[in-house]
């Protein structure tokens, strides 16, 4: 039953009243993934209203326009097979620099596909089951989240491990702030520093593990990226990379188109593939003819 979970009930109220297509959102998923997903749902909810000061509504807001634009142009796809023109600079300006519109859509909107998009849970899920066991032979733990955005990850590693220390990257200044927020309201922060500088020449922090989740598709030239994590990493150490794929987006400027392409791009850059997967945001044919993808990596430098 659904209504012993006081946030997730309560959010499910606030999508029936929005009505249309999303209605049937949080039942959908509670259906699929049942009380242990709601269960943690609601843990997570209970914290973001706590540190957002605010009830649920605007996230539900933020997340149905999110969702909108995501199918227009998911449908725009099917006919051009190729992501909207923009530089990296553009995206800068018009997104990550964009204080209001990261706040009040952004990543609101992304902080709740963590558990309402169907592959963003199985990725989460996937992360915990396969990555979590092999930090769990680490003596310790120093990460780095490269392209923090909402926060998610490194908060997630810092409160499965307790002894840890986190570093995040993230050019924008709302992604920053949001993710204080979120590492304060689970007594984290303090095992966290956010770089000024992702990577630097004389790098003084010696990472032995990292995430980067879905951020090569934000990039010009995503493979430069992985080559200097693999550079920064410790020998031994692991990781997780993730990249949408089939998946446009107002910031999306790297167009992979299966798992084979961001997999060549890892091997490149002299990692090792310990884990891969593929997971589908929906069956083909539901909503559009392509079906955006999370491919996931989890890697090793030898």
């Amino acid at each position: 039953m659904i209504e012993k979970y006081k946030y997730v009930n309560s959010l499910d109220d606030i999508f029936l009243s929005h009505g249309g297509m999303f209605k049937g959102t949080i039942k959908k998923q509670f259906k699929e993934f049942g009380n242990a997903w709601a269960e943690e749902f609601n843990e997570t909810l209970n914290a973001y209203v706590t540190y957002v000061n605010s009830d649920l509504s605007e996230p539900v807001r933020a997340y149905v326009n999110f969702c909108l634009e995501a199918m227009r142009l998911q449908k725009q796809f099917d006919d051009i097979k190729d992501y909207p023109k923009i530089s990296y600079s553009e995206a800068c300006s018009t997104v990550y620099k964009n204080y209001q519109y990261m706040t009040k859509v952004y990543l609101p909107a992304l902080y709740l596909t963590h558990f309402l998009w169907r592959h963003h849970y199985l990725l989460k899920k996937w992360i915990e089951n396969k990555f979590f066991p092999l930090l769990k032979e680490k003596k310790t733990i120093t990460f780095c989240d490269i392209g923090i955005g909402t926060g998610f990850y490194s908060n997630k590693l810092l409160s499965a491990f307790k002894e840890s220390e986190g570093y995040g990257f993230d050019i924008s200044d709302a992604s920053i702030d949001h993710t204080k927020k979120v590492l304060a309201s689970s007594g984290c922060l303090n095992r966290y520093n956010i770089l000024d500088k992702m990577f630097t020449e004389n790098n003084e922090v010696d990472f032995n593990c990292f995430v980067c989740i879905e951020l090569l598709e934000h990039l010009e030239h995503p493979e430069q990226l992985i080559k200097e994590i693999y550079s920064q990493l410790a020998h031994g150490g692991v990781g997780v990379i993730s990249a949408a794929v089939n998946a446009p987006n107002r910031d999306h400027i790297y167009l992979y188109r299966n798992n084979d392409e961001v997999r060549q791009q890892i091997l490149n850059s002299g990692f090792l593939v310990k884990f891969e997967q593929k997971f589908d945001a929906y069956e083909k044919g539901i909503f559009t003819q392509s079906v955006p993808s999370s491919a996931s990596f989890i890697v090793k430098k030898a």
